[in-house]
């Protein structure tokens, strides 16, 4: 209506969205201001312009919900007026169930409703351990830790001329294990 109304009046009305508890698209004022005098433009150009603040829902800031757990981090970003969803994440230092922190990050201005991934821990990432028996000592360093993150410890055994350098047994011998655990290789001397 106001857009109308100032064109019919032969002004160029530029609109500004300005945070407001009032109703979102109310005209909250304008500039320049009700009655004031502007010069007219000559025909065929367009009016003078008018800046024509307008009304909208304030953002609110993601609360910071990091180390609670799920429930009261979700009741936290309900009561802000957000929607929580659930993500759950990998973490070496967060235990598994605690709530890591949220997307978009604590401190964040979203709107109103907006969803908030809260990001909870599922605990360190697993990763499946290779078997590196008969690898040579540096290609199951390579593997193990270059590759695939693992720590690893080299303990050596008299394994005779066949096993010399040659990975004889580790530990774990396969499955998962938390990514930067560490693998014990027994290497042949």
């Amino acid at each position: 209506q106001a857009s109308s109304a100032l064109r019919t009046a032969g002004f160029a009305p530029t609109f500004v969205q300005v945070d407001s508890t009032e109703a979102p698209g109310t005209v909250l004022s304008t500039d320049p201001g009700a009655g004031a005098k502007v010069p007219k433009n000559p025909p065929g150009q367009t009016g003078p312009g008018i800046t024509v603040n307008v009304a909208r829902e304030p953002n609110v800031a993601v609360p910071d919900v990091a180390n609670q757990d799920l429930f009261a981090a979700s009741n936290a970003l309900t009561a802000a007026g957000l929607t929580p969803q659930l993500t759950p994440t990998p973490s070496a230092t967060v235990p598994k169930g605690a709530v890591i922190g949220t997307n978009p990050a604590s401190g964040t201005q979203v709107p109103r409703g907006t969803t908030v991934q809260i990001l909870v821990s599922t605990g360190p990432e697993l990763v499946d351990v290779p078997n590196v028996v008969n690898q040579t000592q540096a290609t199951a360093v390579d593997i193990l830790n270059v590759r695939l993150g693992f720590g690893v410890t080299i303990q050596q055994t008299n394994g005779g001329p066949a096993k010399k350098g040659l990975v004889i047994s580790q530990n774990p011998a396969g499955g998962q294990a938390p990514k930067g655990s560490t693998v014990v290789i027994v290497v042949g001397i």
